[in-house]
């Protein structure tokens, strides 16, 4: 029997074990003495205290807008609002917007701009909130930023409510304006590749109309430097006109020879001269008719090639015509088609600290313990009740 145990009185364990185990099974008892104090008064106590007395107060700097297209530029924002119709057919836009405002793009422009690292990692800030590390990855960076910075698109109305949270109210403002520019870069990027991409093949067929127009008046100028002929048309219609003058002579010498006759000697000196001149008038009469419907270089081939090539540049000018028409059809298309970035409320300098709040979140952690602990006694209570 050992020193110092009372007579007659054996414990069943070797020496030295009570010692041991004595402080375990003591906070082994307060523990299941006090339960709800030690898994939700104590933890909500340690979150009180650095809620209360520890975290960095951090500024929120918030703005607004709307992204809107050409065809809805007409409209009053406030007219959209109250029909809820400021958000109908932009929902895409709206997601796509966001997504690159919380993306590597914007976090690199971001820092092209202003020193994220510095911004998210003040001396002053407390361990818990701040960026834990003095010279992160991208991938690091960006799952802060995205933690820091909140753009949430409101569905019925249309407008996107961006938030941008630092440790000092100017850099809060300053983080908000910079991803606005961003946004309102990217938006203006997208329509140009956009209006080209539209306008792709319509600037094609107009550079096509050009060229055959440029090929058909050089065919209508080289045609007129081969024949010597400034306009054919007007060449044979003055042929016709000469032709039909010289017949209309001859018909009026013929006359005058038939009267002459019926007085006059046959072999008078009169009749030989009218004579003479309708032969030269017959004979001018045939060459001008051979000239005009030679088929190897008269007129009339002149004037048939003429008329072609004159024809090819009519319908390539109104080809030339109708594609600028749609090219510029296709323009205003493209043009209604646009988005636009519209700031709705610009990013506001904040005057006190909104974030954290130390009284609602002392109130989520108790909640939420307390929810898992009464959980937690359901699921023992029942194993024990099924037990026995």
């Amino acid at each position: 029997m050992s020193r110092g145990r009372p007579p007659g009185i054996d414990l069943g364990f070797p020496a030295g074990t009570m010692a041991a185990d004595t402080p375990r099974r003591r906070l082994g008892a307060i523990l299941r003495q006090y339960p709800y104090t030690f898994a939700v008064i104590l933890p909500t106590l340690l979150a009180a205290l650095y809620l209360f007395f520890y975290a960095t107060p951090q500024y929120i700097s918030e703005s607004r807008f709307q992204i809107k297209t050409q065809s809805s530029m007409t409209g009053t924002l406030g007219v959209d609002m109250l029909s809820g119709r400021a958000g109908i057919g932009s929902s895409e836009s709206e997601n796509a917007v966001r997504d690159h405002l919380l993306s590597h793009d914007a976090l690199r422009a971001v820092r092209e701009r202003m020193d994220l690292v510095a911004v998210f990692r003040p001396p002053q800030a407390d361990i818990y909130s701040r960026l834990w590390w003095s010279n992160p990855t991208a991938e690091r960076l960006l799952d802060h930023f995205r933690h820091q910075v909140r753009v949430v698109p409101d569905a019925y109305t249309g407008i996107v409510t961006l938030t941008a949270r630092t440790y000092s109210p100017g850099e809060s403002q300053a983080l908000a304006n910079n991803l606005l520019q961003i946004g309102e870069e990217w938006v203006t990027r997208v329509n140009q590749r956009m209006l080209d991409e539209t306008l792709r093949a319509s600037r094609e067929v107009v550079e096509r109309a050009e060229r055959r127009v440029t090929e058909s008046a050089t065919a209508v100028t080289q045609f007129r430097q081969r024949e010597l002929a400034l306009n054919p048309t007007r060449s044979a219609e003055m042929a016709v006109g000469n032709i039909g003058g010289l017949e209309g002579e001859a018909t009026r010498l013929r006359s005058e020879l038939q009267q002459a006759q019926a007085f006059t000697r046959a072999d008078a000196p009169l009749i030989q001269n009218l004579r003479s001149r309708i032969a030269a008038i017959e004979t001018q009469i045939r060459e001008e008719r051979a000239r005009l419907s030679n088929a190897d270089q008269g007129v009339t081939q002149q004037v048939a090639g003429f008329e072609r090539l004159v024809l090819e540049q009519d319908l390539a000018n109104r080809g030339l015509a109708a594609a600028m028409a749609g090219l510029e059809t296709a323009t205003a298309n493209a043009q209604r088609q646009q988005i636009f970035l519209q700031r709705v409320v610009e990013p506001n300098y904040a005057e006190r600290s909104l974030y954290p709040k130390p009284v609602l979140f002392t109130g989520y952690v108790f909640a939420g313990l307390s929810l898992v602990y009464g959980l937690l006694w359901l699921l023992v209570a029942g194993v024990r009740e099924h037990a026995s």
